[in-house]
């Protein structure tokens, strides 16, 4: 007996999203003015956008000095010793003032005016600035 089969074409789409970090996708920084303390700066960059800022390189850091006005002093994602940022990544890179950090209790980090980086107790209020990763998406079509 012979059979006959009827085939239809079939079409699949693939959605991937990739997420920048995995990518070396594009950071941006966005400066809160409202002052807070450091972890009250986290949680409100994590619940808006992704993070405070996460700087790992001497471009990042222009990047998120220029975010902020320029006579701010804002708090960016690095704290406690060893210095670790706030999603517990650890960076080679650093920004610090001449004799910082100085290791007085002081476990929180700001960027200054001056474009430098210096450790604050993590209560204090400053302006902050936040963390925003845009993610690839990729599609495939695939008759």
């Amino acid at each position: 007996m012979l059979y006959r089969a009827q085939f239809t074409q079939v079409k699949l789409l693939v959605c991937v999203s990739i997420p920048a970090s995995k990518t070396g996708g594009l950071k941006t920084y966005v400066h809160i003015s409202t002052p807070l303390s450091w972890p009250d700066a986290r949680d409100y960059c994590r619940e808006n956008y992704k993070d405070l800022a996460l700087i790992e390189s001497e471009d990042e850091n222009t990047n998120a000095y220029q975010a902020k006005n320029s006579s701010s002093t804002a708090w960016i994602g690095l704290y406690r010793v060893p210095w670790t940022w706030s999603d517990n990544s650890s960076s080679s890179f650093t920004n610090w003032r001449g004799g910082e950090p100085n290791g007085r209790n002081e476990y929180c980090v700001v960027e200054t005016p001056e474009h430098l980086w210096v450790d604050v107790p993590c209560a204090t209020e400053f302006s902050f600035i936040c963390q925003e990763e845009y993610e690839y998406n990729l599609w495939a079509l695939h008759s």
